[in-house]
């Protein structure tokens, strides 16, 4: 148990740490349950820390309805992110990732070693920027570039030094609207009471991941979906 607090800990205090040195602000730092403290040092009151985190959820475990199911919908439709496309298949994946990121990396390895992947799955990656200094220029790259720009973080990715290849935008517009996906992801994940970890994945009927997971895994996500419809 002590093991599992210390992680907590330490990942929320990286995730509220990047967000501060990237974009100035701890208003969306996540509360370590473990503690009436938040993860930017700020005290709050211990009725106000919010339930002991999670790594997935689904429209199926909340309530019809309710504000968390209107997120996770949005999730699902990437509803006022930027995000770049890539695929046409019948199997939608929204799909959250930093530039930087060694486990987003993994995940588009594994979908693009698969045989046929843009008739089988239609993918919309949604860049974000917290991990390191270089994601915000990096992630603003990728929504300039599309799904080119993809290939060029991921296929020549430095997985020794955990940096993606592509080259850094300078555009003010651009940085804004990766800025916008990276706060309102910080509060969708905080809403739904999930760990704030990339990649974070979103099925096309509800299922949130937050963290990798396989494409086998998600692919029988779908079929038990399919079938009970």
């Amino acid at each position: 148990m002590a093991s599992s607090q210390r992680r907590w800990r330490s990942l929320i205090a990286g995730f509220a740490g990047g967000l501060a040195l990237l974009y100035g602000s701890t208003a969306f730092a996540v509360s370590d349950p473990t503690t009436s403290t938040g993860a930017a040092g700020q005290n709050a009151p211990a009725e106000q820390s919010p339930a002991p985190s999670q790594v997935s959820t689904s429209l199926s475990a909340v309530k019809a309805g309710s504000k968390k199911a209107a997120i996770i919908e949005g999730l699902v439709a990437a509803d006022g992110y930027s995000s770049v496309v890539e695929g046409n298949g019948p199997v939608h994946l929204t799909v959250f990732i930093d530039p930087n990121c060694i486990y987003c990396h993994l995940f588009w390895k594994d979908l693009t070693k698969t045989k046929g992947w843009t008739e089988k799955y239609t993918i919309r990656w949604v860049p974000l920027a917290f991990l390191k200094q270089s994601s915000r220029g990096k992630a603003g790259e990728i929504l300039k570039k599309g799904a080119a720009g993809m290939a060029d973080d991921e296929a020549n990715f430095d997985v020794q030094d955990e940096e993606g290849a592509i080259s850094q935008t300078a555009d003010p517009g651009l940085l804004k609207k990766v800025k916008a996906n990276t706060m309102r992801w910080a509060r969708d994940m905080k809403a739904l009471g999930l760990e704030a970890g990339t990649p974070t994945i979103v099925t096309g009927n509800g299922h949130v991941f937050a963290g990798l997971v396989s494409l086998h895994r998600l692919d029988r996500v779908d079929a038990s979906q399919s079938k009970a419809d």
